[in-house]
């Protein structure tokens, strides 16, 4: 056994050496240790003795000296996976490096959880659970020898697992990683750039620069051909497509930077590397594109002739979407989707929160599971069409998986994405800001604003969960996501667009105030007439800006109806409860009063009677 596989193991092969743990102070544990290792080779094979180096001081080798000479060898693949494993033991031995492993590694670590008991082995040794592990040994110590500063470990191989017999290792030959039959092997490099969160003009042209200096720094990829354009992109933490950025032209303006020849054409070199167009195009983009499309073609119609894959490439990229939906229509209906098309600004923040706050951040279990899953399945399960444009949900998830992965610790994964969604998100507003937030927000959204979360509304008017609404008069700053501010003022300006709008818009605003608040926005009005889907096609139709998705009004009918119900049968018992345990306030909702929000009696809205004074007053 020993020997069929060290005959697939080349001499400049390299493995994987995983040993018991040591602790980390800093951690407060114990971790495992581990090396690459490229100097591994037989002694004898009756008894089966293999041997490699160590440079000291080494913590791998004392982990197997702590460890009764006991640990574990993984052979790599000889393919990317197998790369970036080899990479991951590169890094040393130190808290990053193990957080790096724990991230991109199934390590299987004996003692830190009962599942995995069966699978421990004699060594106790950390195992790798990969694809990518093409054999394992586990070994004993027997022998060491100083030279210099290395130290020659010899060891018995006590046992051993075949998983792909015949299967060859990795190579690494000066500093770079190649496959069994001499090709090149490249893996991503982290550090390359840090995404934004957003890809705007300033963004995707400090990434040109910084994919420039990779370039650079690697003369090999100055080479010409859809290899080098491969290698570059395997290095890069996302694709330059991703920012409209043209990796042929690129490579080929920095060869003549580097004074060498051009190999594009005349007209091509001329074209920009930064493309007008990129991401997932919306409506106005499609017709930009198409009017210079026209007016090209008129000026010179050798344009017909021209090589449009950029843009295939992209089409491609958003009938994979499209095909998703199309595969499962019954999981993409109006009953299950509440964000699809083009989509607002508003909507954006709504879909942002949405995923952050099914990412759990804070959870580093969950995070890391769910960063990984699927971006179609993800926004389906929060209510949003995978088709959506306006917003790059892909380049989106590609950021929060770039933060997971170059993240040192859980708490840093938490402080990143925090800072990521500052500029989307306030966390404190002053009165007349929020105010006119609330009134924006209902007018665009009407609809939105009676079926919508407190969080999705204060999300799509730029404010975080934990938003304070702050006031100069009052020490104290009243939470935004509890009590009545935000719904009562709502509510107002509901109230306010009443009569302003298509009649089904009127009848769902009154049917909203009388179900959620008891009062009757227009008690002269006859008796609300139950709307259909009908109805609320011909009234988008005659006005669709106002009653933007009024296909919904049905849905929201429905769901306010349930929700009396469940109010009226808890009524009584809420009420017997109640008594006694707070001060309630009578108060007339067609009542002549009205109070001005400037005044001094703004200051009694921060007491301990904050939310019945407000709801009072919501609706004059």
């Amino acid at each position: 056994m020993v020997r069929q596989l060290m005959r697939n193991v080349p001499e400049l092969g390299r493995g994987s050496l995983t040993v018991h743990r040591l602790r980390f102070p800093s951690l407060k544990m114990n971790v495992p240790m581990g090396v690459a290792v490229s100097s591994l080779s037989t002694v004898t094979l009756d008894p089966p003795l293999i041997s490699f180096n160590v440079k000291e001081p080494s913590k791998t080798l004392d982990a197997i000296r702590a460890a009764e000479g006991r640990f574990r060898i993984h052979f790599p693949a000889g393919n990317r996976g197998g790369a970036a494993m080899v990479d991951l033991f590169t890094r040393g031995n130190h808290p990053d490096a193990y957080n790096m492993r724990i991230k991109k590694l199934r390590l299987l670590v004996p003692g830190f959880s009962s599942a995995i008991k069966y699978l421990e082995t004699p060594s106790k040794a950390p195992q790798i659970s990969s694809d990518s592990v093409r054999a394992a040994m586990e070994c004993t110590l027997t022998q060491e020898f100083s030279v210099a500063d290395h130290v020659i470990v010899v060891a018995k191989v006590d046992s051993m697992e075949n998983r792909a017999p015949g299967s060859r290792t990795i190579l690494y030959v000066d500093g770079s990683y190649i496959r069994p039959d001499g090709t090149l092997i490249t893996i991503p490099n982290d550090q390359a750039a840090d995404i934004q969160s957003t890809c705007g003009e300033e963004e995707r042209r400090n990434y040109l620069e910084q994919t420039k200096s990779v370039i650079k720094a690697k003369p090999r990829l100055l080479e010409s051909g859809k290899e080098a354009i491969r290698d570059l992109e395997a290095m890069l933490p996302m694709s330059p497509g991703t920012w409209g950025i043209n990796l042929e032209q690129l490579i080929d303006q920095c060869r003549r930077e580097a004074g060498m020849p051009s190999n594009l054409s005349a007209s091509l070199q001329e074209s920009s590397v930064l493309s007008d167009f990129y991401g997932r195009l919306t409506p106005s983009d499609r017709s930009k594109i198409v009017e210079r499309a026209k007016n090209l073609v008129a000026t010179n119609s050798d344009y017909l002739g021209q090589n449009f894959r950029i843009f295939l490439q992209h089409l491609s990229k958003v009938s994979g979407s499209s095909v998703y939906a199309a595969a499962s229509p019954e999981l993409f209906g109006p009953s299950k989707i509440d964000i699809a098309g083009e989509v607002s600004k508003e909507e954006t923040r709504v879909i942002i929160s949405r995923v952050i706050r099914h990412m759990q951040v804070d959870n580093p279990t969950t995070f890391r599971k769910r960063v990984h899953n699927d971006s179609h399945e993800t926004l389906r399960l929060l209510g949003i069409h995978p088709c959506i444009t306006g917003f790059d949900a892909e380049f989106f998830f590609g950021k929060l998986q770039h933060i997971y992965t170059t993240s040192h610790s859980i708490r840093e994964n938490a402080s990143r994405v925090e800072e990521m969604l500052k500029p989307w998100f306030d966390a404190t507003i002053g009165w007349e800001d929020f105010e006119t937030r609330v009134k924006s927000f209902v007018q665009k959204e009407p609809m939105r604003a009676m079926s919508w979360s407190t969080r999705d509304k204060l999300a799509a008017m730029g404010l975080s969960w934990e938003a304070v609404l702050d006031v100069p008069s009052s020490s104290d700053k009243q939470p935004l996501n509890g009590g009545h501010v935000l719904n009562t003022l709502v509510a107002k300006e509901l109230k306010a667009l009443h009569g302003k709008g298509p009649e089904e818009l009127s009848q769902a605003i009154a049917l909203y105030l009388k179900q959620e608040y008891n009062f009757d926005v227009d008690p002269e009005a006859p008796a609300i007439v139950p709307l259909t889907i009908s109805r609320v096609k011909s009234a988008t139709q005659k006005d669709s800006g106002v009653v933007r998705n009024s296909k919904r009004t049905g849905r929201f009918q429905k769901m306010l109806e349930k929700k009396a119900a469940a109010k009226e049968s808890n009524r009584k018992g809420k009420e017997e409860q109640a008594k006694g345990r707070r001060v309630r306030m009578r108060y007339n909702w067609n009542g002549p009063q009205r109070i001005d929000w400037k005044a001094s009696t703004c200051t009694t809205l921060y007491t301990k009677r904050f939310h019945v004074c407000l709801r009072a007053i919501c609706i004059i």
